[in-house]
Parts: structure tokens; C-alpha cells; sequence
């Protein structure tokens, strides 16, 4: 058998063009997330406004404990890069200030001079996006979220109902 880690991407996994295989891959969506030991979700602003999203997420903590969830916001990667580049940057500013001053801790002074600046910047928007999210959950209704493709609503709506029910049955 397989030796690792598998992952399930759901837009390679599930059919894109057949229907007949797309219902067919939907349909056992619950069973991939059952069978799943952890969901790593990649979020930007509009993960809680989609229909699909939103299913696969509320599925998953249905069935496993939020700790087996990992959420990245998209911008971290981001965030970073720019931190890498901040410290790659201080180094020669550092060395041009000793050389300038003879001052010997000036690494540390050019650091400080270019990261926290960047590091409030950053944590002002990780704030930002935590207060949207916070709203955003606390409006939280399936029927305002967006579905590509509007055909797909009675199925998901189909797919939730069902997982409810085997989630009501399985509880003691």
C-alpha cells in the first residue's frame, strides 16, 4: 500500500468538467474528510463566503477536533519573504553605520530601525483580517454564501442535511 502522507486538493481531486463524475466525487467529499487526520486551509478574505469552503471546512470540524485544522492566511508567505528581505537588507545598512560610526552594535539598531516598523505593519493587518473574520462568522448563514455554479446549491444543502443526520445518529 501507499508509505506517507496523501493529500486530497479538492479541485484536482473532484472531476471539473464531467458532472457525472463531479456528483460522483461530492458526493463522497464527507468520506475523504472522515478519513481525513488533518485539513490545511489556505485563507484569503472570501474562504468564508463560499458555498464549497464553507462546506468542506464545517465538515471536516464536524468530524475531527479544531486542533486538526491548520489555517494560513494567504499573506503570511508574504509577510515572510518581506522579513527575510528586511533582515538581508539590515545587514549591509548595519555594517555601513559601523564603518560610518564605529558604533559595534549597529546590526541590532538597523534591525530594530527596519523590522518593527514592518512587524507593526504586518500584525495591524493580521488584526484587520481577525476583526473581518470575527464578523464574518458572527453573520454566518449557508444562504448568503456565493456558488459558482448556483446548480450545485441543492446538493450541498443535500450533502449538509445528510451529514447532519449521520452526525445526530453516531452521537450517543
Amino acid at each position: 500500500g501507499c508509505k506517507g502522507p496523501s493529500v486530497f486538493l479538492d479541485k484536482t481531486c473532484i472531476h471539473q468538467t464531467d458532472g457525472a463524475m463531479q456528483r460522483l466525487g461530492i458526493e463522497k467529499l464527507s468520506a475523504f474528510l472522515a478519513n481525513s487526520e488533518e485539513m490545511l486551509s489556505l485563507y484569503t478574505d472570501v474562504y468564508l463566503l463560499k458555498l464549497w469552503t464553507v462546506y468542506e471546512t464545517a465538515s471536516f470540524l464536524t468530524l475531527h477536533p479544531i486542533e486538526h485544522m491548520k489555517v494560513i492566511p494567504t499573506h503570511m508567505p508574504l509577510n515572510f519573504f518581506a522579513d527575510i528581505v528586511i533582515c538581508y537588507v539590515s545587514f549591509p545598512l548595519a555594517l555601513a553605520i559601523e564603518l560610518a560610526t564605529g558604533f559595534r552594535n549597529s546590526f541590532v539598531v538597523a534591525s530594530a530601525c527596519l523590522v518593527c516598523p514592518a512587524l507593526i505593519v504586518m500584525m495591524r493587518r493580521w488584526a484587520r483580517e481577525k476583526a473581518a473574520l470575527h464578523h464574518r462568522l458572527s453573520t454566518f448563514t449557508v444562504r448568503t454564501c456565493m456558488c459558482t455554479c448556483e446548480s450545485d446549491r441543492p446538493m450541498v444543502y443535500r450533502n449538509i442535511a445528510e451529514l447532519m443526520r449521520h452526525t445526530e445518529n453516531a452521537t450517543p
